[in-house]
């Protein structure tokens, strides 16, 4: 208990000033507005509830950040946008859903929404967004996933759900113990001010 706890006061916290200077970066500017324009409102069972356009701004915002701050490709980045876009679109309430998951893919599909991703793209945000509810220990047994995205799959997916994970915030319900990545656990005191400031922030950023 000692070493993890020594271990949990050694884990930088990043403070939200040092992010600010990201949210202007160019790069990260022009990835936020392009893929927030494919936030369409009517696609969401509640578009102002907890499961909302709201939360999908600021899972897509996460997303992006933790993209920009450990260096991933631009088409990670553009691969897990498209998951925090589309991952709750299949949701017909906002109690617990293992399997919205897959209804959420299935309407992306049905309605045309990946279509400007390729082949492989399209697997892997598959699998993003059909495990992205699910147990870890079953999300992350990925012996029916292709060998050729396994690998992309099992990073992104830890990305994903961190992202997700980040915005339980708004429901008081953040076990940062829980999450799966590094960079992840550095992040609460910022998803609690993006939750706190996100329309000032979104202003500052440009119009949403």
């Amino acid at each position: 208990m000692k070493r993890a706890d020594e271990k949990k006061e050694k884990m930088q916290i990043l403070q939200f000033d040092t992010i600010c200077p990201i949210l202007q970066d160019v790069k990260m500017l022009a990835r936020y507005h392009k893929y927030n324009a494919l936030i369409v409102p009517t696609l969401y069972h509640d578009p102002e509830g907890i499961h909302g356009v709201s939360h999908v701004r600021r899972t897509l915002l996460l997303a992006l950040l933790m993209s920009y701050l450990d260096k991933l490709s631009d088409q990670q980045a553009g691969i897990l946008a498209y998951a925090s876009v589309y991952h709750d679109i299949g949701r017909g309430h906002d109690s617990k859903d293992d399997d919205h998951g897959y209804h959420s893919y299935q309407k992306a599909t049905e309605q045309g929404l990946l279509s400007r991703l390729s082949d492989k793209e399209v697997r892997i945000v598959k699998e993003l967004i059909e495990r992205h509810a699910i147990d870890d220990s079953l999300a992350f047994s990925l012996e029916t996933v292709a060998e050729d995205i396994r690998d992309e799959v099992r990073l992104l997916l830890r990305y994903f759900k961190d992202s997700d994970n980040l915005d339980r915030v708004r429901i008081h319900d953040l076990n940062v113990d829980y999450l799966r990545t590094e960079i992840a656990r550095q992040m609460p005191l910022v998803a609690q001010q993006l939750l706190e400031e996100f329309s000032g922030i979104i202003q500052k950023m440009g119009s949403a």
